[in-house]
């Protein structure tokens, strides 16, 4: 056994030492969990297998054990997303948001890398910060200050079409839930959701406008309420401020219409308010 000055904690020579390796190395048993979790992981083994050879109940639990990188979950996404479809497809449907997000490089002389989403690009730095924006929206980037839109991409327009039907069902639904009128907490999610909902629709409508040239980018200042409109070509930038519905006066439409009151004339303002989403 090699001497050493520096023990183990039973008071022998750490594995590192008797390989002639440096004091300064130590591992945990922990840490190889961590290995091999990671490993199997990168073998292409299922998680939920994972979790039952590492003796968990959750799932979820697994995923702390398991490292990646933003650029690898980002490639997970765009399989997942495109798995069904050729890189011609994948090319020709997001061609135009390619196009516009190198046109956006080169206006601004952006050295960090901006990433393709599914209505858009993002402009967030996800190499060295990670996205945590979250939102009810089935298309996850909408309305996400990092989130650049393309005018007249037409697929993008599709799928915030869909998605804006979702949330308007969503609303109706929430509005007759037998315990709207008495929870707090659903009516504030109502009101917050409307004004989403709404901000959503107006970006569509900007999105389809004749009068923006295609390819302009649609970048959405929630906090502020406007739609800012980049025209690369001329590098020149317009404003539009947005006129949205009153989210409280819409919530006290909907509570007047609830189930319970049977209003004829509160369930028609309701529906006003429904309609302007």
């Amino acid at each position: 056994m090699i001497k050493t000055s520096k023990k183990g904690k039973n008071g022998y020579a750490t594995i590192f030492e008797r390989h002639s390796f440096s004091t300064g190395f130590a591992i945990t048993p922990h840490q190889f969990r961590h290995w091999q979790n990671n490993y199997l992981a990168n073998k292409g083994l299922p998680h939920l297998l994972i979790t039952m050879l590492s003796g968990r109940k959750n799932p979820e639990q697994t995923l702390t054990y398991i490292h990646t990188t933003d650029a690898q979950n980002a490639s997970v996404i765009s399989d997942i997303l495109y798995e069904k479809e050729t890189e011609e497809e994948v090319q020709d449907k997001v061609g135009k948001r390619l196009q516009s997000k190198a046109q956006y490089d080169d206006a601004t002389d952006n050295l960090s890398p901006t990433f393709v989403s599914e209505v858009g690009f993002c402009t967030q730095n996800l190499t060295l910060i990670p996205c945590t924006y979250m939102t009810e929206f089935e298309t996850q980037c909408t309305l996400c200050s990092s989130s650049c839109h393309i005018a007249h991409d037409k697929d993008a327009i599709e799928l915030l079409n869909k998605d804006l039907t979702i949330q308007k069902h969503n609303l109706k639904q929430v509005q007759e839930a037998i315990n709207f009128a008495t929870s707090e907490g659903m009516q504030q999610w109502y009101e917050t959701h409307y004004q989403n909902t709404c901000m959503l629709k107006s970006l569509i409508e900007v999105l389809s406008d004749d009068s923006i040239k295609e390819g302009a980018i649609v970048r959405f200042l929630t906090r502020s309420n406007v739609m800012r409109i980049t025209d690369l070509e001329t590098k020149t930038v317009t404003e539009h401020k947005l006129s949205l519905p009153d989210a409280k006066e819409a919530l006290q439409a909907a509570l007047a219409a609830t189930p319970q009151t049977n209003n004829n004339s509160a369930k028609d303002n309701f529906l006003g308010f429904l309609g302007s989403v």
